[in-house]
């Protein structure tokens, strides 16, 4: 079952862990972004983002949690 926020949540509905990083998609400059992987602030998500892909994913578990888009 897809996990849906509006916003970045505070902890997994998962595993209740605080660690939620973003999901950085496409072809970044590792030099620019290794220090924000290091320290589990952003994953990286391929090299494509397709629609209804996912936006956060817990660093502790991976549980992969969806932006839900209000009008």
């Amino acid at each position: 079952m897809k996990c849906k926020y509006p916003y970045k949540p505070k902890e997994c509905p998962e595993c209740t862990s605080n660690k939620i990083a973003k999901i950085l998609y496409g072809m970044p400059d590792y030099e620019i972004i290794k220090d924000k992987l290091k320290s589990g602030k952003i994953v990286l998500g391929g090299c494509v983002m397709e629609v209804g892909a996912p936006v956060w994913q817990c660093t502790n578990c991976n549980k992969k949690i969806y932006k839900e888009y209000t009008k």
